[in-house]
């Protein structure tokens, strides 16, 4: 078991949803308080369409959307007095969050809530559902 006083490494999924952003904020906090390393991640789905395909005007706009999510939340971490890195991935959602929270050794994935209902939920799941199943390591959820 890993000593706490090495320090805890932290991924946050964030969508750029309020409760992603409030997300950001309480792992910001965890993470001051915890004096670990928060990484702050916003995957680009590319299960959504064939057409995202990089280098496309479609991509491009999503990419910067998703660098525009990443810089608010970095700010939401930063104004409670922690500090952090980004990562805009691109691929599955779930696939693409564990597969960086191994990478990165991660000792805890904090994530939002989507609330997705009916038809949606059926057909993509949700997320942070499966991100509960699949982690290598604790993971809180935020609502």
């Amino acid at each position: 078991m890993k000593d706490i006083k090495d320090g805890i490494k932290v991924l946050t999924c964030v969508d750029g949803s309020n409760t992603a952003k409030k997300t950001a904020q309480i792992s910001g906090i965890f993470t001051k308080h915890s004096g670990g390393r928060l990484i702050l991640v916003h995957v680009l789905d590319d299960t959504l369409s064939y057409v995202e395909i990089p280098d496309t005007p479609v991509y491009a706009e999503r990419k910067k959307e998703g660098e525009a999510i990443l810089k608010e939340a970095k700010e939401i971490v930063e104004n409670e007095g922690a500090t952090c890195s980004t990562r805009l991935l691109a691929g599955p959602i779930v696939s693409e969050i564990i597969r960086l929270a191994e990478k990165e050794k991660c000792d805890v994935i904090f994530t939002g809530t989507l609330g997705r209902t009916g038809i949606m939920r059926m057909v993509l799941g949700n997320v942070a559902e499966r991100i509960i199943r699949y982690a290598h390591c604790p993971v809180t959820v935020i609502r």
